[in-house]
């Protein structure tokens, strides 16, 4: 039998249970109590005990079969079952905790005999002992049931849904195994779920409902508990499928489904084996459904990502305290904390030893360099722990660590990260600033600049593993200056090639190159002995005579000589970024060298009279952005495609021509907010469709080309995208390798073509007018069939010839108004244009921009102001442009309202300017875009015009209006910025009467059009701040409580939904109010009942004190939170003997009127007056209650004499003529708590 006793015990408070038997106390074993006699009937532990041991018919005591559940959450579980034997007179559950002093007890709801059901109580985690409680007191049964952590809501998946309900979503979280109930606040019908074994994911079906959009949040209840998940449900219109068509092949159907998202059409694609085909026509199903690529993400639990690097199938992540093995779709594989303890080595002979700890250590092992080695399966981590240390890990498996010693190899500060990479599979060569005085005081024996240096990767090598040393000492380049930054490292052949930005002897900041030759000795001395440098001058002077003078992140560009490298350049202002291109190829003439920013082994001397390093300009400029962070080049045949890293979170995709002309620009992926991202990005080494990147904590796998979005050779074509062509065998756009054995159309080299098909005209000597037609489609993979077609309305038109890409017809004699279908074929591919023809000669007339225009859109050439057959005039619209006569009436732009938006536009945006009377349009394009954006004018007045900004990317775009011969004048610009983001709102609770002021703390707020709660379709009035930082609004009123309520914002079309619901409370409830004079002034004290969840603060309130009818302003000075109560102090400047006979209180929307419910006796006295636990001084009279004279506890105050006692009799008996002395024989405390209520 078991027995608790409580206590102290030497210098250990707390309980033991010991097992007693009847007069033989016999510790529990593990127990570390030894043997005692215990106080008790026989050396039983209570009298109690005896009895419980005279039990007889053993066979009838209850006992315990299973307990469902046997795991539950601490907040414990509603209409538990128990099964047994003999449970028909239990009348309790109890349930203990080892060494608990206290026992929790459960009444039984439903007794069966065989089972029973009970709530089991909230706990603490961990296990307790469970036992069935008898009329007798006493208890029987053996069992258990273990409390663990509740249930945790982290995010849901989908985050939308369509009105009508029944997608499949799914919560991932943990402990989600003890969910019993899903709600959605916008209705009170049940969610139907279900959950996985391991608790991490949910799954449910959303609910219908009858509005749209709007933002539904998600609670869970356990037992008798709300847990709100994170992110609200946002509810849309349902999708719209408007056609399907469908492609026969040899083995399969290709059927293309049109989907309608807003404005804008989606395509879906599927393959059907034949087989399908019946089922497909009953089911209604697809099979083998096509998507796009998605967007892999790694997210960090530990903190920002430091750094990575992508070797073989694998992807290496450096965190704040731990490194991460990954697969190449960003699959965690293996995870090596950082943290642990270091143990220096008894002598400089003994290495230290870094022991890793699965939680805690005082040490961090700061990873600065990742040196992957795949010949030898082999990954090199060094950082900063100590002076210095390195591990040899297991390239396949990080956790399997092959040594660790200490090495200064990398930097030994663990701020920034060092450039290290193997060269030559024969040594690990390390960039890395070197420490001061104050960021490692203790490593006195390592240099304080910055060093250049080879390590061994072999233990056969001189010196063995990681060893700097060769046969003539330890060679080193030396930065000659502090402040050395190495930005980036790489070989080709047989030279290393290092970039730093350096700050010279007059403290100016330059970018440095530099060459190292590796020796064919493999001698390290010879290898950095040889080194010569440059420096990168970036890029146009600008306004301040200032240069681009730091690099912010390089990529060499794939290809044999000239060695080309792509690089970001900024200044002081980190926003202005050019990305250039240099040749860097190294110097063939083998001059004597001398630097001004490096030495060999530190050598501070400089030989007058030696040649410096060369300056190398930029080969071009390609691009002026804001806040580049990071760069990629990757060849893709003819083209050279860099992606852009953005500080304002974006991934760009620049392609470069043949000639390094740039042509498109477009943004492939953006977050919603300002996400720098991280200098460093690499190409997926196996399919070389995606760009790895980090933000924050965050690594990305972006594909390069969402190639399978374009449902049509018109559409892929107008993508001006060199990774998609139309594949002919498919049918459908694709990667170039997707298309094996076909014929593979892509975009041709000029992207600004804006014509798959372009016409001209000719005549030739005799004046017979040909029609030639270009094709803009380039061919690849498998040769194909060239031919034309040219169809009339007299008939088909005798063609001339064709050669790829161009074929010719002759036309009859009346070309005016002349129909002409041409069809190009390109093997299974048929492209079809129809043409309209005029006759040149007859397009006549002033030579206007609009003549010119129409001359050269119809095919003519335009030379010596007139319209004509002939080849040799201007084909280009630009020199139309030219012939605006009038200036004055041209469209001129003032200003556009608002200048600065979201990424998702802006509706209803006001252009002012002059001449706008025939605008038809207006065009936005950003620099390099290779399509234009337009938007339609919903009104126009002439002086101003209305029209939606449509959504674009980050960045700025240039603004013109069209008119109706396709010109565009004016020069304005818009600026898109990041989307607005919710962070929190303050407060996260409101009483139901709405109207408590709310706050929205975020970036970007200033952009938001509309603020909607989800229980309501009323509109939130709200006030933005300048800055974009915050957003104030009232919250609205309910009729029901308690709930939660979820906010959306809309900017545009985009509803975005805030992260956290409101809650919605019961109203406050003022229960009492008293009052305590002063000199000068009146101190109020109002009491809150059941406010506690609210957390009401002085904002919210607003008191007056009511006297004779006029209302005093109350000054709150402090409110007190407690469990139950809270205590609002105002102070009324008013005089001691003002008499305040109610109090107004007002909160939201509402005024309650407080009034006193009992009258009270004023006592000229001093005393210090103890109320609700506290004290008031009261410095002129006591306002106290007749009965407080025999019940309340007071302190007699006079100058030097403090003392407790009762009020002086005469005190009393002023107060109360009926009182006696002596008769005070409550305690003081409660009775105080109980008679002074409210005091006037």
């Amino acid at each position: 039998m078991y027995s608790t006793v409580c206590g102290n015990r030497g210098l250990r408070g707390g309980c033991e249970r010991f097992v007693t038997r009847w007069g033989e106390p016999v510790s529990v074993p593990g127990s570390g109590v030894a043997s005692a006699s215990l106080p008790g009937v026989g050396g039983a532990t209570g009298p109690m005990n005896v009895c419980f041991a005279l039990q007889t018919g053993v066979n009838s005591l209850p006992e315990i079969f299973s307990i469902t559940p046997s795991e539950l959450s601490f907040y414990g579980k509603n209409n538990a079952v128990l099964t047994g034997r003999n449970l028909g007179h239990v009348i309790g559950v109890r349930l203990q905790g080892d060494l608990d002093c206290s026992a929790k007890e459960a009444s039984v709801r439903l007794n069966t005999g065989a089972s029973l059901t009970f709530h089991i109580p909230a706990g603490d985690k961990g296990r307790v002992e469970v036992c069935l409680l008898l009329p007798d007191g006493s208890c029987h049964g053996n069992a258990s049931l273990t409390y663990l952590s509740a249930p945790v809501c982290a995010s849901i998946a989908l985050d939308s849904t369509w009105a009508s309900g029944k997608r499949k979503m799914n919560i991932s979280g943990s402990n989600l195994e003890f969910v019993e109930e899903v709600t959605h606040s916008h209705t009170n019908q049940k969610v139907t779920f279900w959950k996985t074994d391991d608790g991490g994911s949910l799954k449910f079906e959303s609910l219908a409902t009858d509005r749209d959009p709007f933002s539904s949040s998600v609670t869970l209840r356990v037992a008798n508990h709300t847990l709100a998940c994170p992110a609200a449900i946002r509810y849309l219109p349902d999708p719209q499928f408007s056609a399907f068509y469908a492609t026969p092949a040899p083995d399969h159907l290709l059927l293309t489904i049109t989907l309608a998202v807003g404005r804008s059409l989606r395509r879906l694609f599927c393959t059907m084996e034949f087989a399908w085909l019946p089922l497909f026509v009953a089911l209604g199903g697809l099979r083998g459904a096509r998507a796009l690529q998605e967007i892999d993400v790694f997210p960090s639990r530990d903190g920002d990502i430091r750094d990575f690097t992508v070797a073989a199938r694998w992807v290496y992540v450096v965190t704040g305290d731990h490194l991460y093995q990954l697969n190449l779709s960003l699959g965690l594989l293996h995870g090596l904390p950082q943290r642990g303890t270091y143990k220096k080595g008894v002598n400089p002979l003994v290495s230290g030893r870094f022991n890793r700890a699965s939680e805690g250590g005082a040490s961090i092992f700061t990873v600065n360099t990742l040196a992957p080695v795949v010949e030898r399966n082999l990954l090199f981590t060094c950082g900063a722990i100590d002076c210095g240390y390195c591990e040899m890990l297991n390239l396949t498996d990080i956790t399997r660590i092959l040594s660790g010693e200490d090495y200064e190899v990398s930097r030994v500060v663990p701020e920034g990260a060092s450039v290290g990479f193997v060269v030559d599979n024969t040594y690990l060569l390390s960039a890395a600033e070197g420490p001061n005085e104050t960021n490692v005081p203790v490593c006195q024996d390592i240099p304080k600049i910055s060093r250049i240096r080879l390590f061994n990767i072999h233990n056969s090598q001189e010196g063995g593993l990681l060893s700097s040393i060769d046969g003539r000492g330890d060679p080193a380049i030396h930065a000659r200056h502090h402040g050395v930054q190495f930005v980036d490292g790489f070989q080709i052949k047989s030279t290393i090639f290092l970039l730093s930005n350096v700050k010279g002897q007059a403290n100016t900041p330059t970018v440095r190159l530099l060459w190292v030759t590796v020796a064919t000795s493999e001698s390290k001395t010879e290898t950095l002995k040889s080194f010569q440098g440059a420096t990168l001058v970036c890029c146009e002077v600008g306004e301040a005579n200032q240069s681009r003078s730091r690099l912010v992140s390089s990529s060499v560009i794939p290809g044999d000589q000239p060695v080309l490298l792509a690089g970001i350049f900024n200044d002081h202002d980190v926003t202005n970024t050019e990305l250039a291109i240099y040749d860097i190829s190294p110097q063939t003439d083998a001059k004597t060298y001398e630097d001004p920013d490096f030495s060999y082994l530190g050598n501070p001397l400089m030989v007058a009279g030696r040649p410096g390093p060369i300056m190398l300009k930029p080969r071009r400029v390609l691009l002026k952005h804001r806040y580049m962070t990071s760069v990629l080049a990757v060849k893709l045949n003819n083209w050279l495609i860099v992606f852009i890293g953005t500080g304002d979170g974006q991934l760009l995709k620049l392609t470069l021509d043949a000639t390094l002309q740039a042509q498109c620009l477009s943004v492939i992926w953006k977050a919603p907010d300002d996400r720098r991202v991280f200098p460093k990005m690499h190409l997926d080494p196996v399919g070389r469709k995606h760009v790895f990147l980090a933000v924050r904590d965050k690594l990305m796998r972006v594909p390069v080309s969402q190639c399978v979005q374009h449902g049509s050779l018109e559409s892929c074509w107008n993508a001006r995208d060199p990774y998609c062509g139309w594949c002919g065998a498919l049918r459908r756009c694709s990667f170039e390798d997707e298309c094996p054995s076909s014929l593979w159309l892509s975009v041709p080299d000029d992207l600004r073509q804006r014509r798959m098909l372009s016409h001209s005209f000719q005549e030739d000597a005799e004046g017979k007018i040909r029609l030639a037609v270009f094709t803009h489609l380039k061919r690849g993979g498998a040769p194909a069939n060239f031919s034309c077609r040219f169809d009339s309305s007299v008939g088909v038109l005798g063609g001339l010839g064709h050669r790829y890409p161009e074929c010719t017809c002759l036309l009859p004699p009346v070309i005016a108004g002349l129909r002409v279908s041409v069809t190009v074929s390109l093997g299974e591919v048929d492209v079809t244009e129809e043409l309209n023809l005029l006759n040149c000669s007859g397009i006549t007339g002033a030579p206007t921009s609009l003549l010119c225009s129409q001359c050269l859109a119809a095919g003519c050439g335009w030379s010596n102001g007139a319209c004509t057959w002939t080849r040799s005039g201007a084909l280009n619209m630009n020199v139309c442009f030219a012939l605006q006569t009038g200036v004055n009436s041209l469209p001129e732009i003032f200003s556009i309202t608002p200048s600065e938006l979201s990424f998702y536009g802006k509706n209803n945006a006001v252009l002012t300017g002059r001449n706008l009377g025939n605008v038809i349009g207006v065009r936005l394009q950003g620099h390099l875009d290779c399509s234009a954006k337009e938007a339609s004018v919903r009104l126009n007045t002439g002086a101003s015009l209305t029209f939606h900004i449509p959504a674009g990317d980050k960045g700025r775009v240039e603004v013109c209006l069209l008119l109706p011969d396709g010109s565009c004048h004016g020069n304005a610009s818009l600026t898109y910025l990041s989307a607005p983001v919710c962070a929190s709102i303050a407060p996260d609770s409101t009483w139901a009467s709405g109207k408590r002021k709310m706050n929205i703390s975020g970036s970007n707020l200033e952009f938001v059009e509309e603020v909607t709660h989800s229980h309501t379709n009323q509109k939130v009035t709200f006030w933005k701040t300048d800055d974009g930082a915050s957003l104030k609004f009232e919250s609205l009123a309910t009729d029901r409580d308690p709930f939660s309520s979820s906010v959306t914002l809309r900017v545009a079309n985009h509803t975005l939904a805030c992260p956290t619901a409101i809650r919605y409370l019961p109203d406050p409830q003022f229960s009492a109010f008293y009052a305590t004079p002063a000199p000068d002034h009146l101190l109020l004290t109002i009491i809150l009942k059941r406010a506690e969840e609210l957390q009401m603060a002085e904002v919210d309130l607003e008191v007056r004190g009511v006297q004779g009818g006029e209302d005093l302003d109350c000054d709150i000075r402090k409110i007190e939170h407690s469990k139950a109560t809270d205590f609002i102090t105002c102070i009324i400047q008013s005089s001691s003997d003002a008499e305040i006979t109610a109090v107004k209180i007002t909160y939201g929307a509402k005024t309650v009127l407080l009034e006193p419910h009992l009258v009270l006796h004023g006592v000229p006295h001093s005393i210090n007056y103890r109320d609700f636990g506290r004290s008031y001084y009261v410095g002129v009279y006591l306002l106290l209650p007749a009965e407080a004279c025999r019940t309340v506890e007071h302190e007699h105050r006079r100058p030097g004499d403090v003392r407790l006692g009762r009020y002086p009799p005469r005190l009393c008996k002023q107060a109360d003529p009926s009182y006696v002395e002596g008769q005070e024989t409550e305690d003081a405390t409660s009775a105080a708590r109980g008679t002074a209520r409210l005091v006037s």
